[in-house]
């Protein structure tokens, strides 16, 4: 799986670990539907930005006669994290733990890693994010 680095592509995390976290309208508390000051420090590679609710309509399992269900209304809440765009391309997503890593190859070839905590438990919307101003500064021992 890749992202075009010029590209507007969303990633949806839960979808990809098949985590899922339908929520009521009537029930999602407002307070709680932010990240927490401490859950956003343990994010790494990653900047989160807020916390979205995506509502939208599905059909979940069959009627007799093997037809789908009425679409019903779900929401889910997604801490929205911005990946810098110099990172480059998504290369891969390995999981341990609580915890995904997502892993970026830039157009030199350095790989990149980005840490998103609680992801067996949390939903993420990933997005790229353009970066001015970049710099870097190798340091030897």
């Amino acid at each position: 799986m890749s992202i075009s680095r010029k590209g507007a592509l969303v990633l949806v995390l839960g979808a990809l670990l098949g985590v899922t976290s339908t929520l009521a309208w009537s029930q999602i508390n407002r307070s709680k539907a932010r990240m927490t000051l401490e859950q956003a420090k343990r994010v790494r590679g990653a900047l989160y930005s807020y916390t979205v609710v995506e509502e939208f309509d599905i059909s979940v399992g069959l009627e007799g006669g093997g037809r789908h269900t009425s679409a019903r209304p779900h929401e889910e809440v997604r801490h929205h994290l911005n990946v810098p765009e110099h990172y480059g391309e998504l290369i891969h997503i390995s999981t341990g733990g609580h915890s995904a890593v997502f892993w970026f190859r830039d157009e030199l070839g350095a790989i990149r890693n980005a840490v998103l905590p609680d992801a067996d438990a949390e939903l993420y919307r990933v997005q790229p994010f353009a970066t001015t101003r970049y710099k870097a500064q190798w340091i030897r021992d």
